[in-house]
């Protein structure tokens, strides 16, 4: 029997759940430049058997971030790329928006950066990225949510252009006052926070942004708000941030490690964490390997979503569910199985 080529293989960028077994993913092509703009979008429906994925390709694309919008009818699947462009697709079709100060700057227009997650918040999308960018959806325009948080238009262009060049002579300060945010979420639309480089925490009361101290200043990449009083943060270096913006924040990682922690989620009262090496679970004191008793074990944890009873996890090649009793790996049919 001939050996199977896997032309089509992807590598996961990002996810989001839908229902229990029903899933929204943004993938690269590994046949392609890591440079090239192109995203190939899935969906994985566990109830359909053999022909559970069903794709499409969005050319010139470089999708960040997936969601879903559940407060509207239809709902709607959202991809955001880069550069502020956002598709929500729904059952019959599709809507194409565009978050027109996001992206780079060209010689006509001055822009704030690239964007980096997209979020529903109570009945409406949000979106951060560079610069202190956050927007809000209303009425199908993306406005500017960031009164106070959004800084001046920075040339990233020409500072990548140098960083291409080879001139390093300031590397380390080149962003530093880019004010990159990572995630936006919150429990509603008075009670949202943003999280990003140098472990800056930003948190909206229904009036104004305020920021957060939490003593550290790692950049910060996943917020999973539990309740008004339980909030957690994690990024990078280990960091593992648990309380609100009344109170502040504590780093209760109990570890000194250099892992990168990409999400945070907490199912069934436990916190569980995703990062490049694999999934681990905070157990009150400290961070410790989670054994979810696959062969072999999840080695790319990269995102963590729990919806309807069970916990996703959305590595680059691995993808996975929690039922509550056990695991299940996902064998996505155009990768190498999982060895």
């Amino acid at each position: 029997m001939a050996k199977k080529k896997y032309d089509a293989a992807v590598t996961f960028v990002a996810g989001c759940v839908i229902e229990k077994d029903y899933v929204y993913l943004a993938a690269k092509l590994d046949s392609l430049d890591i440079e090239d703009a192109y995203t190939r979008i899935f969906i994985f429906d566990g109830a359909k058997g053999d022909s559970n994925w069903v794709l499409h390709d969005l050319a010139d694309w470089e999708v960040v971030s997936v969601g879903v919008a559940s407060s509207v009818t239809p709902r709607l699947y959202c991809s955001l790329s880069k550069d502020g462009n956002v598709r929500l697709e729904y059952v019959g079709g599709e809507l194409v928006e565009e978050i027109v100060d996001a992206g780079l700057s060209t010689g006509d227009v001055d822009k704030y950066g690239y964007v980096s997650k997209i979020r529903e918040i109570g009945n409406h999308l949000y979106v951060c990225g560079l610069s202190g960018q956050v927007y809000r959806r209303e009425g199908g325009i993306w406005k500017h949510f960031d009164e106070n948080l959004l800084r001046p238009v920075i040339d990233f262009a020409q500072r990548i252009e140098r960083i291409n060049s080879g001139d390093m002579s300031d590397f380390d300060s080149l962003f530093d006052d880019a004010l990159a945010l990572n995630d936006v979420n919150g429990i509603d639309e008075s009670d949202i926070y943003t999280v990003g480089d140098s472990g800056k925490i930003f948190h909206f009361d229904g009036k104004d942004w305020s920021q957060v101290e939490c003593g550290i200043d790692e950049i910060l990449l996943c917020i999973k708000c539990v309740s008004r009083d339980e909030v957690w943060i994690c990024g990078y270096n280990g960091a593992l941030l648990k309380g609100n913006w009344k109170k502040g924040f504590v780093d209760v990682s109990g570890v000194d490690d250099n892992d990168v922690y990409s999400s945070v989620e907490v199912f069934k009262d436990v916190v569980y964490l995703a990062s490049e090496t694999g999934l681990s679970i905070f157990n009150g004191n400290k961070i410790q390997r989670l054994k979810t008793g696959l062969v072999p074990e999840i080695f790319d944890g990269n995102l963590l979503e729990s919806k309807d009873g069970v916990l996703w996890s959305f590595g680059f090649k691995d993808i996975a569910f929690y039922d509550g009793t056990e695991w299940t790996r996902v064998p996505f049919p155009d990768n190498p199985p999982i060895r």
